[in-house]
């Protein structure tokens, strides 16, 4: 129905020189005390001032959104408009233009027409952060605010009242009491201070519902709780139709992956959104928890006055709207049975893992890991036009590490970074190398010289992880060692093709060398044994070239016989599942890396890493001809 406009070449410096639009009140106001989301309203009018102008609406906003205009919502994203609009707070923003119909511009009373945006608390909130790690003391804070400009009709001015969204955080759920009157107590708005960063045009895949499914309920108390099962874990948000309610009736939903041994829904964990809670209106009601969203397979409804009939619960699942470009054309659907099919299923494991960016599990997080996006990137590419969306995460690194040069665990961040190696903030080495991959990846499956402004990221690093050891050296185990060096032999042949690298090229390269050479004495034996001679261990260290040449065939051997005293049971740590897999399927070990690959489809729905790797697999055994 709506399509991104384009944006004038203009728009982001008229938005940047814009004013936040908010109600004034303070962060604090909030805590610990009931919130109402704001709506904000303007009235304007569409006519014979603008002769041949196209209606175009411009936002960025610190929170979340929903547009209207005459009542009649304008979907720019989804529904609950889920994908955040920031990378991090206070250093980018990201603006949405958004083409308005004329037949939405058309009213009773003629011209006269109404635009309201809806502002959800979103990651801006005062509460605590999504990730379960509370937000620094200095991390910038506010009510949601927005800024807007309108092309094509009269001056806007702005008013605000409350809504029916009582509360809506992505830590505690969402509270909506549809039973109040409206509030009919129009504020002035006011101009207030917001996030200070940079605005672009966002260009990255929008969030759309992929599929919807029918949910099928049953009372666990009749009369009173009711568990609905839609079919399969998925990532996204419910509908539910509560027909004949009276006024005033409480209905509580807590959502889970499984259930007990009583029937009861086993709840989500507390940071991940476990409950819902909605007061009715007289009569039929419909609702649709705003500006969250969760992984799920059961929802425990509590309080609602009839067991929930055929299509009165339904499951929407999200992804980002991408150009499905399958690898391999016709290879996998030749092969045909299986592997078609895993081909599938990994796809489908994918999207549920992409709402609006990259999480290595939608229950529990909100934030894309470095060492995820790593393992993962290149089965993306495979399959979908990934530029933009690569461009927006290498976008988040990159304004995470700013200030002190060490990459976090994960990004957006937003002060949920772990503290090794760097100290009180960076990620670990494997965490890290997200920066170059996907550097990487943009460059070479897209020829996109984008890939290049990020290249003082990887510097900085360096120079960061140089100064911390410059008396000892990187030591620690085979993980680490094996990952600094990953980093730096990335970074050394990205700096051979960017101008801002060029200088680097040699000093990138004698660092790797002696990591190489530290690492084959302290952790390679002569036998080919790496370190303690796991399955993980062999296979990391042969991928990343630390194994001497004349060491590589022994420590293929080891790596062979650790699995088969294994059983052939995939490591329990999916990146270090996917490294053994990737490696066998990559030097001939075919039939091994087959009954891992067999073993590993039963966590595939579960983790992208191994959907990933297991897409990457399918692929090369469909081109083998095997």
């Amino acid at each position: 129905m709506f399509a991104a406009a384009a944006a004038r070449a203009d728009l982001v410096s008229d938005l940047e020189s814009a004013l936040w639009i908010g109600d004034g009140r303070s962060p604090q106001a909030s805590e610990g005390r009931e919130d109402p989301a704001p709506e904000f309203v303007a009235i304007f009018r569409k006519g014979a001032a603008f002769p041949g102008r196209e209606t175009l609406f411009h936002i960025v906003c610190a929170g979340s959104y929903v547009l209207s205009v005459n009542g009649r919502r304008v979907e720019t994203l989804s529904p609950t408009s889920l994908m955040p609009l920031f990378s991090p707070l206070g250093s980018t923003l990201y603006a949405d233009t958004v083409r308005i119909p004329a037949e939405f511009l058309k009213t009773d009373e003629g011209e006269r027409c109404e635009v309201s945006v809806l502002l959800g608390n979103g990651w801006y909130g005062a509460d605590a952060s999504p990730a379960g790690v509370d937000f620094p003391a200095d991390f910038p804070r506010g009510r949601p605010c927005f800024k807007f400009i309108a092309e094509g009709v009269g001056e806007l001015e702005w008013k605000w009242r409350r809504s029916a969204v009582i509360e809506n955080s992505l830590a505690r759920g969402s509270v909506v009491d549809a039973s109040r009157d409206a509030d009919r107590v129009m504020k002035r708005a006011t101009f207030v201070k917001g996030p200070q960063g940079r605005v672009v045009a966002r260009r990255a895949p929008a969030v759309v519902v992929g599929e919807t499914v029918a949910g099928a309920s049953k009372w666990l108390r009749e009369g009173e709780v009711q568990i609905v099962d839609f079919g399969a874990c998925r990532t996204g948000y419910p509908k539910f139709e509560f027909r004949d309610a009276s006024r005033g009736r409480r209905v509580e939903i807590v959502y889970g992956e499984s259930l007990r041994r009583d029937g009861s829904v086993e709840p989500l964990p507390a940071h991940a959104a476990p409950r819902d809670v909605y007061i009715c209106r007289e009569g039929p009601n419909e609702f649709v928890p705003p500006f969250v969203w969760r992984s799920a397979r059961y929802a425990e409804v509590r309080g609602a006055p009839a067991l929930l009939g055929k299509g009165a619960a339904v499951w929407c699942r999200i992804e980002p709207g991408f150009e499905r470009k399958p690898p391999s054309e016709g290879l996998l659907a030749a092969k045909g049975g299986a592997v078609s099919k895993l081909h599938e299923k990994c796809i489908l494991s994918l999207l549920n893992h992409l709402p609006g960016f990259l999480v290595d599990d939608p229950v529990w997080g909100r934030f894309q890991r470095g060492s995820t996006v790593a393992a993962v990137a290149e089965a993306l590419a495979q399959n979908f036009d990934m530029r933009e969306f690569f461009v927006k995460t290498l976008r988040d690194f990159a304004d995470e590490s700013a200030s002190d040069g060490w990459i976090p665990e994960s990004a957006p961040c937003l002060g949920a970074a772990a503290a090794s190696p760097g100290g009180e903030r960076g990620g670990t080495f494997e965490s890290a190398c997200a920066v170059p991959v996907l550097m990487d990846a943009l460059f070479r499956h897209y020829n996109d010289a984008r890939a290049f402004e990020f290249m003082p990221v990887c510097l900085r690093y360096v120079d960061a992880v140089s100064l911390k050891y410059r008396d000892t050296g990187v030591a620690g185990d085979v993980s680490t060692m094996a990952h600094w060096y990953r980093f730096l032999r990335l970074s050394e042949r990205l700096a051979a093709l960017s101008p801002a690298g060029l200088d680097r090229v040699s000093q990138l390269g004698a660092l790797a060398d002696e990591v190489a050479a530290r690492f084959a004495e302290k952790w390679v034996s002569k036998e080919g044994k790496v370190g303690g001679g796991t399955a993980p261990e062999q296979a990391l260290a042969l991928e990343c070239g630390l194994v001497p040449s004349q060491f590589v065939a022994a420590a293929g051997e080891r790596l062979q016989e650790a699995l088969r005293a294994d059983g052939f049971n995939p490591p329990r740590n999916p990146l270090d599942a996917r490294r053994v897999l990737l490696y066998l399927s990559s030097h001939t070990m075919d039939e091994d890396a087959a009954r891992l690959a067999m073993k590993m489809q039963k966590s595939c729905e579960s983790s992208p890493v191994v959907a990933a790797a297991l897409d990457e697999w399918a692929v090369r055994y469909a081109r083998c001809g095997l």
